[in-house]
């Protein structure tokens, strides 16, 4: 049977209720890009495609959207499904890949200017194909 592997898109984190792009500097919007990218790495690194060997998935392929906080030392907070993919194991899968990535890097002090935290809304899309 020919190898399977899962591709994951969608890492493009939006940060929800932080400072607006026009309110930062450059060196502070380069610092939340960079750690964006980050974000996006550590996630990606702890990502998989989810296997039920006792039934059949309903499709093979969706996207999860997680929000979640990220406190000022990189802790996860509050992870929760913001839309669901219509697989089960997949919105599992997708929260289990968010929380299996904590800590995060901390984020940049501009995202901390009004609270402790800065929350993200993180699309993870699963797809199944032929190698």
């Amino acid at each position: 049977m020919p190898a399977r592997r899962m591709v994951m898109a969608g890492l493009l984190l939006a940060l929800a209720g932080c400072a607006a792009p026009g309110d930062m500097t450059a060196e502070e919007r380069e610092a939340v890009a960079s750690w964006r990218r980050s974000v996006s790495m550590a996630i990606a690194a702890k990502r998989y495609f989810p296997r039920d060997p006792s039934r059949v998935l309903s499709q093979m392929s969706g996207t999860t959207t997680i929000r979640f906080l990220v406190g000022e030392r990189g802790a996860i907070y509050t992870p929760r499904i913001e839309r669901g993919s219509g697989e089960t194991l997949f919105d599992a899968a997708a929260l289990t890949i968010v929380l299996s990535a904590a800590p995060l890097p901390p984020p940049p002090p501009v995202l901390l200017r009004d609270k402790p935290y800065t929350e993200l809304i993180l699309p993870i899309a699963f797809e199944l194909r032929q190698p």
